[in-house]
């Protein structure tokens, strides 16, 4: 996902605009979101994140692209 993540320019869009975005399905767009909040990891884009991981928990708990997502924040939050 990295190789399309950067060909589609998403590092110059906002996070809010990335978690918006009706293009991407939701494993899709967790995986844009975990190189996302790598290259962007400010305090307002993890607080935006952690919410969108709030919302999404109980329809997508299952989910691997979501539970990497979760790590990938757990380890930004915790490092």
């Amino acid at each position: 996902y990295r190789k399309s993540y950067r060909a589609k320019n998403l590092s110059s869009v906002s996070i809010l605009e990335l978690i918006q975005n009706t293009q991407f399905s939701d494993s899709i767009r967790a995986d844009y979101l975990g190189q996302y909040i790598v290259d962007n990891s400010s305090e307002e884009n993890l607080r935006i994140l952690v919410d969108y991981l709030k919302e999404k928990f109980e329809e997508s708990w299952n989910n691997s692209n979501y539970k990497r997502l979760v790590c990938i924040y757990d380890c930004l939050v915790n490092k």
